[in-house]
């Protein structure tokens, strides 16, 4: 390598440096992805969806290892962080929520196809039912991938789901080809959080996606949960003083008509209760003199 490349590469890795540096003073947030398999038209979606929010870097892990060393986060931190800096990483930097960030994720997921020469990182089935196959080449393939099928009306109809390739094994090119034919992709490409630091508290990847539908179950129970504390134990809360009051009110009035005490609101219900008496009391009379 002449000395002139080397200054060059040299000098661009500085600058990289200097690049990541600046991100990681000018925002309070950032996320640590993995993007490995992640085409770059998606990535170029992500980077549009979040303008104005956040910034998107694809970071070299040893370069943005050596920005961390610069920055006053803690050495445990930058430590965890480093944990998480393999294959192919991108950097989201932002100074709003990390969960807000990670939330918009979900978006970005897509199934694609299995690339021949590659290995497969799922298990691969060829499902029962009908295909757009034809008789030909694709069928010989079938054919040798043990995969049993029938033809009726010049169309393919596979008999039984069948495995075709296990995760971990080499993806041949006329595996690829017939996945690709039959419009089966297998692999489901999506941007995963790896891990954050959110206002100085490192947050691991798995914590930062949020079950919004069982939070909002959880938040309505604990809501229920107080209210029904607040209503039994009599606190005048804004909530729960309407039902406070009129529980207070039907109590009274209860307590009114058992002892007999006449006014405007309980003189119906007293005289109806000693009406009630009376004429339980005669039944009773009129059994006693049979």
């Amino acid at each position: 390598m002449s000395l002139t490349i080397y200054a060059k590469r040299k000098e661009r890795k500085k600058k990289q440096l200097e690049e990541l540096g600046n991100l990681l003073s000018k925002y309070s947030n950032f996320v640590v992805l993995s993007i490995a398999g992640v085409e770059t038209p998606t990535l170029q979606k992500l980077r549009n969806s979040i303008r104005g929010k956040a910034e998107l870097k694809v970071v070299k892990n040893t370069l943005f290892s050596k920005a961390l060393d610069r920055t006053n986060l803690s050495e445990d931190i930058k430590t965890r962080i480093k944990k998480n800096l393999e294959r192919e990483t991108a950097v989201l930097f932002t100074n709003s929520s990390t969960f807000e960030i990670v939330a918009l994720l979900d978006r970005f997921k897509k199934p694609v196809y299995l690339k021949p020469n590659r290995i497969s990182p799922v298990d691969v089935v060829i499902p029962a039912g009908v295909t757009t196959l034809q008789p030909g080449p694709f069928t010989d393939s079938l054919t040798a991938l043990g995969v049993p099928f029938d033809v009726k009306k010049n169309l393919v109809y596979i008999r039984q789901d069948t495995v075709v390739l296990k995760k971990g094994e080499f993806v041949n090119t006329r595996l690829a080809d017939l996945l690709r034919e039959m419009g089966l992709a297998p692999v489901i490409s999506s941007i995963k959080a790896k891990c954050a630091v959110d206002e100085g508290l490192f947050i691991e990847g798995e914590k930062l996606t949020l079950n919004l539908e069982q939070y909002k179950k959880e938040i309505e129970s604990a809501y229920e949960n107080a209210f029904s504390l607040a209503f039994n134990s009599a606190l005048p809360e804004p909530e729960v003083m309407p039902l406070l009051v009129t529980k207070a009110y039907y109590d009274s009035l209860s307590i009114a008509v058992e002892c007999g005490i006449v006014n405007e609101q309980t003189a119906p219900l007293v005289f109806a209760k000693a009406l009630s008496i009376a004429n339980a009391l005669d039944q009773e009379i009129k059994k006693a003199s049979k």
